[in-house]
């Protein structure tokens, strides 16, 4: 099978200081089918991703690793082309580098790893712990604080109640 192509045209210009009887000559050739070559197309993201597309991604992402499918430099690197970082490898060790030190910090505790014994008080510089109120009245006492004067007074024995269906009144 033949294919008939249009004529192709071409143009000859003289190159600069030729003889002056020299001129543009225009010609139309006939094509020739070559061997060809292959085209690959490379499609970028005809839209950028919304926050719900970039939620959805990253929550894809997590499961993927959490189930095993994919390793943690392969998630931080999926995740990195979502959100434009140019340094994947930089942003995986500073992650680990992170997590690392976390891991640590939670291996040695904020006392470096050793326990309090058995039925000592907390510590109160625990950051954990929340602070005490000050505007209760039942909370005890900080250490080395200063007896409140206006807390009410606690009786010194609990108030006696009359046995169960007395009543108390003659």
């Amino acid at each position: 099978m033949e294919v008939a192509l249009p004529l192709k045209t071409t143009q000859i210009i003289p190159a600069p200081g030729a003889h002056p009887s020299a001129r543009t000559v225009t010609q139309s050739v006939p094509h020739q089918l070559g061997i060809g070559g292959h085209i690959k197309l490379i499609w970028g993201a005809y839209f950028s991703p919304s926050e719900q597309d970039k939620q959805l991604a990253v929550n894809t992402i997590v499961a993927a690793m959490t189930g095993g499918l994919i390793d943690e430099e392969t998630a931080v690197k999926a995740a990195a082309l979502l959100f434009k970082v140019k340094d994947a490898g930089q942003m995986f060790k500073k992650i680990k580098e992170a997590k690392d030190a976390d891991d640590e910090k939670a291996m040695t505790g904020p006392d470096g790893g050793v326990p309090p014994p058995p039925g000592a008080p907390p510590d109160p510089n625990d950051p954990t712990k929340p602070p005490a109120d000050p505007n209760d009245p039942n909370a005890p006492p900080e250490p080395g604080a200063k007896p409140n004067p206006f807390a009410p007074k606690k009786p010194p024995f609990p108030a006696k109640t009359p046995p169960a269906g007395q009543g108390g009144k003659p």
